[in-house]
């Protein structure tokens, strides 16, 4: 076990997940530092950056680094707004194509990269990151959202997306998971049986087509992890998936989810769509994709879902899922994670 491991304030939670469910767990020397880093990161209050959209007018950016003592507001004026957001999905268009045509995408995000850089300087934003930490940023939506990758600006960059509680926090109190894959797509059945190997021992689990999802909504809405392997779509700055040639974005089927992973297409673009009816239906977490994905992003040779549920943390899945980015910083720039607040900021 690496010296730091065994340090007294080192995160317990942490080094359970790793070396307890794996002894034998190898990891490399670049990924240890990380892990090093984020155990002191999680011990400080997170960085917030709340932003609210008063139509026509005006986005307002309001920035919370407890760490720094820095509060700070600004203000996008909305033509310099519409240009930002178009100049954002342009870039996302190119990114998809070239996903999709298997090109490299180094380039695409370059771009991506450039725009945000460009957002923060011209809201005169302190930086709230540093690629010699770990730094935890909550993004909050007080109104609508809009396709804001902050995530690509750094690997230890984390970032939770989170929007307004309608419900209260009413913890939902299901069986184990239900995963639902399309069997047109190329690789789903995969590695919906090879995440099950993983989880078989600790859960109860269920598995069937997305034909077959109308037989099975008894099931799901008593789920209390829903992963879906299929395609998904944007329609109207919307998410949505897409369940036997049926285009869905509401969640309605999945009333007792804690947690919904989404591994589609464009699921994640948006907080609005099937995120957020996640969210309202009780989810406390959902995990969905902005972009398009390979083929590879649903078979067992994917990482990035390996490592998820290999250290799965039933009472804090944000915690696995940031420490799988950690891990895998090339496979888990697609994904997202939303999650939702009690306080408007």
């Amino acid at each position: 076990m690496p010296e730091f491991l065994q340090k007294a304030d080192f995160d317990p939670k942490i080094k359970n997940l790793f070396f307890s469910s794996n002894p034998s767990t190898n990891l490399e020397g670049s990924f240890l530092s990380k892990l090093d880093l984020f155990s002191a990161c999680r011990k400080k209050p997170k960085t917030i950056l709340s932003i609210k959209i008063k139509e026509g007018i005006y986005v307002r950016f309001f920035y919370s680094d407890q760490n720094k003592d820095f509060f700070g507001e600004r203000y996008l004026d909305w033509p310099d707004f519409e240009k930002l957001e178009n100049h954002l999905l342009c870039a996302k268009k190119e990114m998809d194509f070239s996903v999709k045509n298997q090109r490299p995408i180094k380039q695409n995000l370059l771009a991506q990269r450039d725009i945000l850089n460009r957002l923060l300087h011209k809201l005169k934003m302190p930086e709230f990151f540093s690629d010699d930490e770990v730094t935890q940023l909550q993004v909050v939506w007080e109104g609508r959202s809009f396709f804001l990758p902050l995530e690509i600006l750094s690997d230890s960059l984390l970032i939770e997306y989170l929007i307004p509680d309608k419900k209260g926090a009413v913890l939902p109190s299901g069986r184990g998971f239900t995963f639902v894959y399309s069997p047109q797509l190329k690789g789903a059945l995969t590695e919906i049986c090879h995440l099950k190997e993983l989880l078989k021992e600790r859960f109860e689990l269920e598995c069937f087509s997305d034909e077959l999802w109308k037989d099975y909504q008894a099931n799901m809405s008593s789920s209390r992890y829903f992963h879906f392997a299929g395609h998904g779509r944007i329609e109207e700055k919307k998410g949505k998936i897409i369940l036997n040639e049926e285009t869905l974005e509401e969640a309605s089927f999945c009333r007792n989810t804690e947690l919904a992973v989404l591994n589609s297409c464009f699921s994640g673009a948006y907080a609005e769509g099937i995120v957020s009816s996640f969210l309202n239906e009780n989810a406390q977490w959902v995990i969905a994709s902005p972009y398009e994905l390979k083929d590879e992003f649903y078979a067992a040779a994917n990482s990035f879902w390996r490592d998820f549920y290999h250290f799965f943390c039933p009472e804090n899945p944000a915690l696995s899922f940031h420490l799988a980015r950690l891990k895998n910083p090339e496979e888990g720039i697609f994904y997202r994670i939303f999650g939702k607040y009690r306080n408007f900021i």
